[in-house]
């Protein structure tokens, strides 16, 4: 009886261990092959809402995975092993492979440095936030969730360094702002189009409508373009769906864009979600020059000791180069600051 009983729990692990290797190619080709086809059914939603998670916390899944490998290793279950093998380096190898340093060739002639700031209205990280500019001196910052009194507290430190200025301040978690060192080309654009969406929406979520600034300044005597982002958070199918509508408005205009573009802000969106902006020919300054997953999100709460995600880019076209690009220390909000240096 006791032989009998061993070979019954060994099948039931094999067949479990068969289950989770099917499962887990299954969501893989689910998750990945989906199309971005815009807003959809309540139910088309739903599970572009699913697909878009499994692609954010893909490299979470891949840890999840090397329990389940150690499990099957633990119980001799070879061939499951093998195959699960793939599929294993897929979802955590590339984020090995950006720990290995970059050859990045130093820039020559004029670069422009660009710092993203996402200051979580509320959080009281304006001050913080200052003092990490004023250290590390970028020409062009860009800001989110930029409220009246981080205005009252920003603009008193940084006018005199930065006199070149766009602001739509408000005291919800909608406002912008741009602080430049150098001359803006032409007046800043502070709104997206009208036809991209209309009204606001109260409760502290982004809207289609919402201050999306751009600004024109020049580098190595180019005009290059400088979009301050900050799409709608994917908290519900709709909200995704319109966070879509948004990347596919910026890969729109960056493709018809003549001049350099630079995307700088929160996207609410890792790498893996924004491949529309990669084939409007966009490249992140972090897979030229950064090192390590770049993780921006989420640091606050107990959550900030787990791997986090990056959804805070600087994404570049139009012959622009980096060679500096990282993610800079905690200043009290919920995003990490970043920071990337660029030129032709």
């Amino acid at each position: 009886m006791p032989e009998v009983s061993t070979s019954r729990l060994r099948r039931a692990r094999l067949w479990l261990a068969w289950l989770l290797v099917a499962a887990a190619y299954l969501a893989a080709v689910l998750v990945y092959q989906l199309p971005d086809r815009g807003e959809g059914s309540v139910w088309w939603n739903r599970f572009a809402w699913v697909a878009f998670m499994g692609r954010t916390f893909t490299f979470h899944a891949g840890l999840g995975l090397v329990v389940v490998l150690a499990w099957m290793a633990l119980c001799r279950l070879w061939k499951p092993v093998l195959v699960l093998l793939p599929i294993l380096g897929w979802a955590i190898g590339p984020a090995a492979w950006s720990y290995v340093p970059k050859r990045v060739s130093p820039l020559t002639g004029d670069t422009i440095t660009v710092m993203s700031v996402n200051l979580l209205i509320g959080s009281g990280s304006d001050r913080a936030a200052a003092d990490l500019i004023l250290r590390e001196q970028p020409d062009v910052v860009v800001l989110q969730e930029y409220s009246d009194r981080a205005h009252a507290a920003l603009h008193e430190m940084l006018h005199a360094d930065y006199l070149y200025v766009a602001v739509v301040s408000r005291d919800d978690a909608f406002g912008q702002a741009v602080y430049s060192r150098r001359p803006f080309v032409g007046t800043p654009v502070l709104y997206p189009p009208a036809t991209l969406g209309t009204g606001r929406r109260a409760g502290g979520v982004v809207n289609l409508s919402d201050p999306q600034i751009r600004v024109v300044v020049e580098v190595g005597g180019r005009e290059v373009v400088i979009q301050n982002i900050h799409t709608t958070p994917p908290v519900s199918g709709g909200q995704l769906a319109e966070q879509r509508a948004m990347i596919r408005w910026l890969a729109g205009w960056t493709r018809d864009e003549a001049r350099p573009v630079i995307l700088a802000g929160d996207f609410n969106a890792t790498r893996e979600s924004l491949g529309v902006l990669r084939d409007a020919g966009t490249v992140s300054t972090h897979d030229l020059a950064g090192t390590g997953r770049g993780s921006t999100w989420i640091d606050t709460t107990p959550l900030r000791y787990l791997p986090g995600v990056r959804i805070d880019h600087v994404l570049i076209s139009g012959g622009l180069a980096c060679d500096r690009s990282m993610v800079l220390e905690s200043i009290g909000s919920d995003h990490r600051p970043i920071l990337a240096r660029v030129g032709f």
